[in-house]
């Protein structure tokens, strides 16, 4: 009877040990996996503020260089547009026409699989100690947000979106 006793402990404690490192290898294998999405959802923030900076840094600088005073004033920055460097409609051809955009879907392909993030962006004008202003100046702080989006059933792998923050000069006429 002892023996029996002993040998169903020693079955149990093999048992749990075994379902204790599985559940070890899972979970370093979803932190791979939330590595991987997180290092995408960076290239994909990386890639966006790369778009934006090529445009021209005001829709009163698209065919000239006016001086800060005659730039758009940020109470006019356009929202909602749905921007054809993103996949949308609308000409988006100066940095504040990206303010508030429909939010755009991008996708990052891995082997055997697509990935597909949504992406968010505001754009501010600042000032020379990196402060928010709602007044006009040569700097202009876009800032890019990207989640990962599964199905309406599954939550994102990450947690919290990541967040890019560049900051884009005009070189125009003083």
């Amino acid at each position: 009877m002892h023996q029996t006793l002993l040998s169903l402990a020693g079955l149990l404690m093999v048992t749990l040990l075994s379902f204790a490192q599985q559940q070890a290898a899972r979970r370093a294998q979803r932190q791979a996996v939330q590595e991987e999405v997180r290092q995408m959802a960076v290239g994909i923030a990386k890639q966006s503020v790369e778009v934006i900076r090529a445009r021209a840094f005001d829709n009163e600088s698209v065919s000239g260089t006016p001086p800060v005073g005659q730039l758009t004033d940020p109470s006019n920055f356009p929202s909602g547009k749905d921007c054809e460097a993103f996949g949308g409609g609308d000409r988006c051809d100066a940095v504040e026409d990206f303010h508030e955009m429909t939010p755009a879907r991008q996708e990052g392909q891995v082997p055997g699989g697509t990935f597909a993030f949504q992406m968010e962006v505001d754009v501010h004008y600042v000032d020379a100690d990196m402060n928010r202003t709602t007044s006009k100046t040569e700097r202009k702080e876009v800032t890019i947000r990207v989640q990962d989006i599964r199905g309406s059933n599954s939550s994102p792998r990450l947690s919290q979106p990541v967040v890019l923050t560049e900051v884009i000069g005009y070189h125009g006429a003083s």
